[in-house]
């Protein structure tokens, strides 16, 4: 990274962080990747509805994972969107909301069939805080190319530099389909986690009826009504 880049990346976290201290409304925190990805919007929309009558002013702050529990330990936002278990488990004073937020499942995106499988001594494309993919990256040995987000991710695939792409999916979220992009998606056996929303401690009493709010937005979902066909029927495994 140059000099230019390292300055305006450290300039973007400050101006993220003082943004997040200086908001008058309840603030989320999400990882920095999710700002470029198509589900934003979604992801957005569905906090906006779970706080519905809970709180009024849902902001957002995109940063990066370290940054945003760091402001959390710090009191600078509010909430984040969601983390695994065993992420930051030593982080101060985060109250989980019982209630899982989604679940999480992990995929493998091929082109190539003949490459589409996890042979350790296959190239992974996985975008960098996707902190379950990285983590299995490293208990499984992959040889694993970190990237700022999906969308540089596809392209190393598309663009051969990798064999396959391993990426995450969840249940609640309606992904755009691949098919044109000639890119099937193979699940990934025995991936499928709960994950949960966390709060800062002083929003403690807020835990309960969140919970009952995710009960009733996931109930209220409908099944997506666009259908791809890039979802194998057939799985991958270690």
């Amino acid at each position: 990274m140059t000099l230019q880049k390292l300055l305006l990346a450290t300039l973007t976290v400050v101006a993220l962080s003082a943004l997040a201290m200086e908001a008058n409304g309840f603030t989320i925190g999400l990882p920095e990747s999710v700002r470029t990805e198509q589900h934003k919007p979604q992801l957005e929309r569905a906090f906006v509805s779970i706080y519905n009558d809970l709180e009024e002013d849902i902001e957002f702050a995109y940063l990066p994972i370290n940054r945003m529990m760091m402001m959390m330990d710090n009191h600078q936002l509010d909430a984040i969107a969601y983390k695994l278990n065993t992420q930051f488990s030593r982080a101060k004073d985060l109250v989980k909301v019982p209630e899982p937020i989604t679940q999480l499942s992990l995929f493998l995106e091929c082109i190539d069939e003949l490459t589409c499988n996890l042979d350790k001594r296959g190239r992974f494309a996985v975008v960098d805080d996707a902190i379950y993919i990285t983590q299995l990256c490293e208990r499984e040995n992959l040889q694993c190319l970190a990237l700022n987000n999906i969308n540089l991710a596809r392209k190393a695939l598309k663009d051969g530099i990798v064999d396959a792409l391993i990426s995450q999916r969840t249940p609640h979220i309606e992904e755009r389909c691949l098919e044109t992009d000639g890119i099937s998606v193979h699940p990934i056996l025995n991936t499928t986690i709960n994950i949960y929303h966390y709060l800062a401690a002083e929003h403690r009493d807020l835990a309960e009826p969140l919970a009952e709010k995710v009960r009733q937005y996931k109930r209220s979902l409908k099944r997506p009504t666009k259908h791809c066909n890039d979802l194998s029927n057939v799985t991958v495994s270690f």
